[in-house]
């Protein structure tokens, strides 16, 4: 997706893309939008792109100086409801890559699940619906050029500066994020699921421990193969 340098000018311009405001157990219908970018941030309560990374030794990044895990996060567009709302949904590397696969005004469902631990994941609408826009969504989105006002950093850093890709290389200073082994999209949802129904049994008097790996065996019969992907903050 090519970034031509556009800023945004305010919630009165008719792009303006804001977070999705997602409630835990809550989920909205929309169509994708363009294609995701990828961030490596910090993990913390509020995920923020890692400021060393991507401007040098120009600002002092909090999350270096907290020493804080790094993870990637892609961030997807999507029209959200009936009124095409533009909304930015934060994806982790499973579900971005498992989303990748599908095309433009692909009709989905988001959902953020009850547990706030789990991050969102997308999934095909089981009934699509046709695309209501009109010409101005006829192009892919561009959301570069607005993450830095939803992350509030557009004092710190740029949507060119993201796409660019990192000035700096880390070695030992910030712990990175190891990868993790290879899940196919039916092993994703059924750990979902299972992690999520784990959850309210627990609050019922029951361990995760107890019901986890159960549950994931038992949705594993269940849960088709294809379609469905998991997201985070």
């Amino acid at each position: 997706m090519a970034i031509r340098g556009k800023t945004p000018r305010g919630s009165e311009n008719r792009n303006h893309w804001n977070t999705d405001k997602l409630e835990p157990g809550k989920s909205f219908e929309g169509w994708l939008a363009g294609d995701g970018v990828c961030v490596t941030c910090h993990e913390a309560p509020v995920t923020k792109p890692c400021l060393k990374r991507y401007t040098g030794f120009d600002l002092p990044c909090p999350g270096c100086a907290s020493r804080l895990r790094l993870v990637d996060i892609t961030y997807f567009p999507v029209y959200r409801g009936i009124h095409l709302n533009r909304t930015v949904v934060p994806l982790r590397t499973a579900a971005a890559l498992a989303i990748e696969k599908l095309l433009l005004h692909h009709c989905v469902v988001v959902t953020r699940p009850i547990a706030r631990k789990e991050g969102r994941y997308i999934e095909s609408r089981a009934k699509p619906m046709p695309f209501p826009g009109g010409p101005d969504h006829e192009m892919p989105a561009e959301i570069a050029p607005w993450l830095p006002t939803l992350w509030k950093w557009s004092d710190r850093i740029t949507g060119e500066q993201i796409m660019r890709g990192p000035v700096f290389e880390f070695t030992e200073e910030v712990p990175a994020q190891k990868p993790t082994a290879t899940m196919t999209d039916a092993q994703i949802i059924a750990e979902h699921k299972a992690k999520e129904e784990a959850y309210r049994n627990s609050k019922r008097g029951k361990t995760e421990t107890e019901t986890i790996t159960n549950l994931i065996n038992d949705r594993l019969k269940v849960v088709p193969q294809n379609g469905v992907h998991r997201g985070d903050d």
